[in-house]
């Protein structure tokens, strides 16, 4: 998602990631395989701002770079 454009949608299609935290966190999150979600910023202080869809709503996150 670091290096993902602004304004686009995206599917993830896998995790591959050794740390369990950040498996745990981007879960908590709702980041997954199978879901959508938009990039809506790539910001200066190297967070990326996203939407994701939870069925009729939709909720905002900033990811760090590490997350990202």
């Amino acid at each position: 998602m670091s290096e993902a454009e602004e304004g686009r949608s995206y599917t993830v299609t896998s995790l591959h990631e050794r740390d369990h935290k950040l498996l745990l966190f981007l879960h908590r999150t709702g980041i997954g395989p199978s879901q959508r979600l938009k990039v809506l910023s790539q910001n200066y202080d190297q967070t990326v701002s996203i939407e994701l869809p939870d069925g009729e709503m939709v909720h905002n996150s900033i990811l760090g770079r590490p997350a990202a």
